[in-house]
């Protein structure tokens, strides 16, 4: 039926050779009509009857693929509400994050130094996406690396090593340095696959996250 998009009748199923037999524990099947549920061709979802007292007809055959014509709009129908639901809740998602952003940026703009505009946005930011962690990096003054400067929901050993131990250097081979570079968004959907996260895999295994984003912050004009 859905191979070949076309009703299958079927009053000896054990003797056709179109039959192949049914799995362990199966009921037995004596008689099968099945139909399928086209739309512009294509498959949205099949009509099994079987064991009818008597067998089937085309008559019966006719009706079920009178019924599936039916039974393919109502399917239409729910997939278009579902699609409708996930468009209306992705909108509502969306408008709630910008009115969290910008009531987080109204805070900021009341702040007098970074210290405590990272106090005011580091956390609010993580939590408005849905973000275990925040952090912001900065080039040092030498323009040789990414210095860790504040942060939110990480360990201060992961603050120390990622400044002492593990820079980041200030070039491109990095998803920090990426952003930074070409002053646009970033980001690593898995550590363990992504090769240029291997110096600081390690760190970010034992600090629990496995992907991250880097958005560049860009002065106005």
């Amino acid at each position: 039926v859905l191979k070949e998009k076309k009703i299958v009748l079927s009053n000896d199923p054990e003797n056709d050779p179109d039959s192949s037999p049914p799995p362990k524990g199966h009921i037995k099947i004596q008689n099968f009509l099945g139909v399928p549920c086209l739309w512009k061709k294509k498959i949205v979802g099949m009509i099994a009857l079987a064991n009818r007292e008597g067998g089937f007809s085309r008559e019966e055959a006719g009706l079920i693929s009178d019924y599936s014509r039916l039974l393919t709009i109502a399917i239409l129908d729910h997939y278009k509400l579902i699609e409708k639901q996930k468009t209306d809740e992705a909108l509502k998602k969306s408008q709630q994050l910008k009115r969290n952003l910008l009531d987080i940026n109204k805070k900021i703009s009341l702040c007098h130094d970074f210290s405590e505009a990272w106090k005011v946005a580091g956390g609010p930011i993580a939590k408005t996406i849905g973000a275990m962690a925040a952090s912001f990096f900065m080039p040092n003054d030498e323009k040789t690396c990414f210095r860790l400067i504040g942060e939110y929901g990480l360990s201060k050993t992961y603050l120390k090593r990622i400044n002492d131990e593990f820079p980041i250097p200030f070039t491109k081979d990095s998803v920090f340095g990426t952003a930074f570079f070409t002053k646009k968004t970033a980001f690593t959907r898995d550590i363990e696959a992504d090769p240029m996260f291997g110096t600081w895999r390690e760190l970010a295994r034992k600090e629990g996250y496995r992907s991250l984003i880097v958005i560049p912050i860009i002065p106005e004009k």
